[in-house]
């Protein structure tokens, strides 16, 4: 498969690219400007019917036909740093994510979460291949493996150097699987490359927003927000039967909290959600105490017949209606809102207690 790229210049220039389904953006991008003889593919992006294509995304998934025509531009936020999210698909600690800066090699990738979860992901060491059969099985370097989509990384070298915007994750998440492959050397003679000083994975500092707290929070750590649940409204019981009584809940009004002391506030109107609770009758007969014959789930010769009659009626009027355009559909369903505004909710507990509540 291929695609034309135009590159909008006078005059203009256009090249074709060779593609393949799990080919990114980004290397039809290097490969157009290989073509077009421009020296900075980074500042450029490709453009498919006025929509930026992400440079992270794969052709298969770009919806993309045979020889489409694409637009090579300029990419205006090129200059910009942003954040990635990563999950590092391991073989033995599982998924590790966190957030990183585009410019962040997959190097220090590793490293931080060696560090951060005390782990072994560059000074692996395993079993080699034995030279004849009376050797002793040597113990060799396991070089670490980045696999990102149809790209491989299975040098030291490549791992330093190669930063997640030259993969094409330039903001957004990214997966990496990580595999090792053996190697014929030990451990040694790597530790050169492997303790060659490179810059730290940290992640970008957000800004900080009046009126909220001014530490400034490391996204490097991943932050959970959990939201507590509203108390249960108190409810009055008494010791009534279900059929002669029912006890309406009070519920306490919302408190507005000091820091929201602010002008021209429109308060909404509170809802009475009308609820209620139902105790259970006193000595009657459970619903499982009830026997019903086997003659009372049979349906008779009639009822067949209605239900029949019933579903063919239905069908015979969606059939033949008139066609109805999206106002008419509309203004249909707002009348049946209008018809029934509020809607009335029970929930009977295992206890045999009910409680009910309206929604509007």
């Amino acid at each position: 498969m291929s695609i034309v790229v135009e590159y909008d210049t006078f005059p203009i220039q256009r090249c074709n690219v060779k593609t393949t389904p799990a080919m990114t953006m980004k290397a039809i991008t290097v490969n157009a400007c290989q073509s077009l003889k421009i020296a900075n593919p980074d500042g450029y992006q490709l453009v498919y019917k006025k929509q930026s294509l992400q440079p992270s995304l794969a052709f298969r998934l770009a919806n993309i036909p045979h020889g489409a025509k694409l637009s090579l531009v300029i990419n205006k936020t090129a200059n910009e740093i942003q954040n990635v999210s990563i999950a590092l698909q391991t073989e033995d600690a599982g998924r590790l994510i966190d957030t990183f800066l585009s410019t962040t090699t997959l190097w220090s990738i590793l490293l931080h979460f060696e560090t951060k979860g005390s782990l072994n992901l560059v000074r692996k060491t395993g079993q080699g291949n034995k030279k004849n059969l009376f050797s002793k099985t040597p113990t060799v370097y396991m070089m670490p493996v980045c696999i990102y989509m149809n790209q491989e990384f299975k040098t030291i070298e490549k791992l330093q150097t190669t930063t997640l915007g030259e993969m094409g994750l330039t903001s957004g998440t990214g997966s990496i699987r990580l595999l090792y492959q053996v190697t014929d050397a030990s451990i040694d003679q790597y530790m050169d490359q492997i303790n060659k000083p490179i810059a730290a994975a940290v992640s970008k500092q957000p800004s900080i927003v009046e009126g909220s707290s001014k530490t400034p929070v490391n996204t490097s750590t991943p932050i959970q927000t959990i939201n507590k649940p509203n108390p249960p409204p108190a409810i009055r019981t008494e010791n009534v039967n279900m059929r002669e009584s029912i006890v309406k809940a009070e519920v306490s009004p919302m408190t507005r909290p000091e820091s929201a002391a602010v002008e021209n506030i429109i308060q909404e109107p509170a809802i009475d959600a009308g609820i209620r609770y139902y105790r259970p009758p006193v000595g009657g007969p459970g619903p499982q105490s009830i026997n019903l014959p086997d003659s009372f789930f049979r349906l008779t010769s009639a009822e067949l017949k209605s239900i029949f009659d019933s579903q063919n009626k239905a069908r015979d009027n969606l059939e033949n209606r008139p066609l109805m355009t999206q106002a008419m559909r509309d203004k249909e369903a707002q009348l049946k809102q209008q018809k029934y505004p509020k809607t009335r909710v029970r929930i009977r507990l295992p206890d045999r207690t009910t409680i009910e509540a309206s929604f509007f």
